[in-house]
């Protein structure tokens, strides 16, 4: 289960944020792609299928991942999610031939199964500046800094944090509440994922 809230930001509080925090932890760029078939019948119920190609310094790795819509319960969003390392030749078979990953797709998530057999196409990409940084608190919280450039060229930006297992949601949003206001930065939720909002450029 991912728990994640998600804030829009504009171009100038990006540069604020990054300017009012230490240096970053890491810094990766990422090339996701997003599957379904061309009835859109995963994304209809819920469900994004993506392959994440990812390099940051001498790392380059590939991650296959299936999610959810989830819930929204406060600031936080509640999503459903299975995801495993990909070897970089499968990244590369599967990219060219998407149907072929089928199989791998539902033993990964087998909630998938019910769906019968799909045709899975790539249906869509977008590449992304992920800048990861610390904030100091008794739990050591992480904050991600996500540049993004859609396909029509234009440049989002939004700052994400996720919590696991055990972290207070209220301790890790007050303490980005306080960081953000200090900064003048607004507090402003992304409703949408960032499938949900490259399918409605898309028009699909």
């Amino acid at each position: 289960m991912e728990i994640e809230l998600k804030l829009i930001l504009e171009a100038d509080e990006a540069q604020r944020l990054r300017a009012g925090l230490a240096a970053p932890l890491r810094e990766v760029d990422q090339l996701n792609h997003y599957f379904d078939d061309r009835n859109r019948t995963l994304g209809r119920a819920g469900w994004g299928v993506r392959i994440r190609e990812e390099s940051g310094g001498s790392v380059r790795r590939a991650l296959l991942t299936v999610k959810h819509s989830g819930t929204q319960q406060g600031a936080f969003i509640h999503r459903p999610e299975y995801e495993t390392s990909l070897s970089l030749q499968h990244c590369a078979q599967w990219l060219q031939r998407p149907a072929a990953m089928l199989d791998a797709v539902v033993q990964l998530c087998p909630p998938l199964a019910e769906f019968g057999p799909l045709e899975l196409e790539q249906i869509g990409s977008m590449q992304n500046r992920r800048t990861v940084f610390a904030l100091p608190t008794a739990q050591q919280f992480s904050i991600e800094l996500d540049r993004t450039t859609w396909p029509d060229a234009s440049v989002g930006w939004e700052v994400e944090l996720e919590i696991g297992e055990g972290q207070s949601a209220a301790e890790a949003e007050a303490t980005l509440r306080a960081l953000l206001s200090s900064l003048d930065i607004h507090w402003r939720c992304g409703e949408e994922s960032k499938l949900a909002r490259l399918m409605r450029m898309l028009g699909a």
